[in-house]
């Protein structure tokens, strides 16, 4: 949030002191203020819907492994690459490779 942050602050400084869209503009801080205060807020709606769809996926998966058992009576639902990504984080777990992560229950219990 901060380095996309940072990065439009920079840019609008850059854009309304150093160009002619700023000929007009008596207070620049000013509007560099605004457009931080704006572009901090678009990040944080935009990385909360981005942390929701992460969640949902990861349920849906969790939902698909418990309901189904992947014959042909009753198939997986969800791609053989998210299956890989997550078969293969659980082996690295399961051999201790992958630290430890905060309210992780099967860490708690190591």
């Amino acid at each position: 949030k901060l380095s996309i942050t940072g990065g439009a602050v920079a840019f609008t400084y850059w854009l309304l002191g150093s160009t002619h869209f700023g000929e007009g503009v008596d207070h620049v801080l000013v509007y560099t203020i605004i457009i931080g205060i704006l572009s901090y807020l678009l990040a944080s709606v935009f990385f909360h819907v981005y942390d929701c769809v992460q969640d949902t996926i990861l349920l849906c998966y969790c939902y698909d492994k418990q309901h189904n058992n992947g014959t042909p009576d009753k198939p997986y639902y969800f791609s053989k690459e998210l299956g890989d990504i997550l078969n293969k984080y659980n082996m690295a777990k399961a051999h201790g490779k992958v630290a430890p992560v905060d309210g992780d229950v099967d860490a708690a219990e190591n």
